[in-house]
């Protein structure tokens, strides 16, 4: 499966949400970036839950099923994250 990765963290005095591309290199992608997104601190899960509706709608919007992808929630986060989601999608 393919990944887009939407990482939610505290940078400094601001929360911050952040949208990693991943890539999968099975299929020759090599797209990577970031998005990030700040906000008020104390409301980060609430734009974290928003941005990752916003960014499965995005993709479901391409018309390649939206059978095929899924969330997949991190349980080990890195030790600036408040929470971590891959999109992934699943490669025909």
């Amino acid at each position: 499966m393919g990944e887009f990765k939407l990482l939610v963290h505290a940078a400094g005095q601001v929360d911050h949400i952040a949208v990693d591309h991943g890539a999968n290199a099975a299929h020759a992608l090599n797209v990577t970036g970031t998005f990030q997104f700040f906000c008020q601190p104390g409301t980060e899960m609430k734009w974290f839950e928003y941005w990752k509706k916003v960014r499965l709608a995005w993709h479901e919007a391409l018309g390649m099923g939206n059978e095929n992808y899924r969330y997949h929630d991190h349980e080990k986060l890195a030790h600036y994250a408040n929470a971590a989601t891959d999109i992934e999608f699943k490669m025909p």
